[in-house]
């Protein structure tokens, strides 16, 4: 089965904060660059939100509890 991939706008929005700060922690190596599609545009994986959401100090949800579920201010 297919992981669900997230755009830049769709992992700021969840993470709770500006496509700006992502592209800032992308630059400054603080996450890692992640794949992209045949367009060019970055495909953000779950994997990469929890670090995102780590990186913010948010609580992580379970692995098993999917990272869309969980709303930008929400604790686990």
């Amino acid at each position: 089965m297919d992981e669900k991939r997230y755009s830049t706008k769709q992992v700021a929005r969840i993470v709770g904060v500006t496509t700006q700060t992502i592209y800032n922690w992308l630059r400054a190596g603080t996450i890692p660059e992640p794949p992209r599609d045949y367009r060019g545009h970055r495909l953000f994986r779950n994997e990469d939100l929890r670090l995102m959401l780590a990186h913010r100090g948010k609580i992580l949800p379970p692995r098993d509890r999917s990272v869309q579920d969980q709303k930008p201010d929400e604790e686990a």
